[in-house]
């Protein structure tokens, strides 16, 4: 849940990192689409930049993975006893990664967050991205008291001010939680709470429908939508990686894919403009346990965003770059070592319609 506030105010998955283990190897079994138990599996690309040439599914099993668990479940949210919304919250990704669906009492605001644990930072990230003008890019962990406790920072769009945004999450018992929302303005010194809402776990939401804020209805919101559709995702000489749906959600704020690949792995990427900033933003998880952030700007045609990955001891320069191609869209993944200076190629992949 989030504050509903007056509206003032993308994806493929780079994830399609998807490339196989070995990139020039082809699939021996006769189905490349059937999961595997303990074998080779897909990875990202920057994954192979640290070496990996193979990895077990389902590596999300240790207790870290876990520690937001309580907050999974279909959810009446209420605030000073009056209703304050619907979420659904559930899990993706074998355990992976926890996705929420927030709806306010009245379907004039929505929202929806990517959560996962980066094992790189020992810190969990959510990612949220909504319908109103306000989007959150947090990390952090529990406390002592086995508070989930995230924090953030972002712009003020009416004054260009920087806010820093603390949310935590406190298992109350079995099916309640409580949540709170707090903002600090450095500049000002002021520190205050905004939100205090009580989840009630319900056996099914009775959420409103969603009205479409329109905020996401033009350029350059819909700058990125080429990617949405329904993709075959194809690697070095052809190979088949998987299948890519691609949607845009949240009044058409977010583009969201969804990867199915090789072996069994999957990945979920965020891809959207933000309201203020006016930068694009792209973070992704996978049942391999990653986590990549992005950021970037159009140049041309192409969408082009980087990131910092942390591999073999050091850090890594990772760069994504979407392009539509004659009814496709490609996706040239890159790093670098010398920051920035040089880039090596990783394997284009090709996004196909079928």
């Amino acid at each position: 849940m989030r504050l509903t506030v007056t509206r003032t105010h993308l994806v493929t998955v780079a994830f399609a990192g998807m490339l196989a283990a070995c990139a020039g190897e082809q699939p021996a079994a006769p189905d490349p689409m059937t999961p595997a138990s303990g074998g080779e599996s897909d990875v990202l690309p920057f994954a192979a930049s640290r070496g990996r040439s193979s990895v077990a599914l389902r590596p999300c099993q240790a207790a870290a993975y876990r520690e937001f668990d309580f907050w999974l479940g279909q959810w009446d949210i209420t605030e000073d006893g009056g209703p304050a919304g619907t979420n659904v919250v559930e899990s993706l990704l074998g355990g992976c990664a926890i996705q929420e669906h927030y709806v306010d009492p009245w379907g004039t605001s929505s929202g929806t967050s990517l959560n996962s644990y980066d094992a790189d930072t020992k810190q969990w990230r959510q990612t949220w991205v909504s319908d109103y003008g306000t989007d959150y890019r947090m990390a952090g962990g529990l406390d002592a008291q086995g508070t989930m406790v995230l924090v953030g920072e972002r712009i003020n769009a009416a004054n260009g001010r920087l806010l820093i945004d603390t949310w935590k999450w406190s298992r109350l018992d079995a099916d309640n939680v409580l949540q709170t929302g707090r903002i600090t303005v450095p500049a000002t010194g002021r520190d205050q709470q905004f939100f205090n809402g009580e989840y009630h776990r319900v056996p099914a939401v009775q959420a409103a429908p969603v009205i479409s804020s329109g905020l996401c209805d033009a350029s350059p919101y819909t700058d990125a939508d080429f990617l949405a559709g329904a993709w075959n995702v194809r690697g070095l000489a052809g190979l088949n990686l998987g299948r890519s749906t691609i949607t845009k959600s949240i009044s058409g704020c977010l583009v969201e894919e969804h990867f199915k690949g090789r072996l069994g792995y999957e990945a979920i990427a965020f891809t959207y403009l933000d309201p203020v900033t006016l930068h694009w933003y792209r973070s992704t998880a996978d049942n391999l346990g990653e986590r990549v952030e992005l950021e970037g700007d159009f140049s041309g045609a192409s969408l082009v965003l980087t990131g910092v990955e942390k591999a073999l001891g050091g850090e890594v320069q990772y760069r994504l770059t979407l392009t539509p191609v004659s009814g496709r869209v490609d996706a040239k993944h890159e790093i670098s070592r010398d920051g920035g200076a040089t880039w090596v190629k990783l394997p284009t992949l090709s996004y196909v319609p079928g």
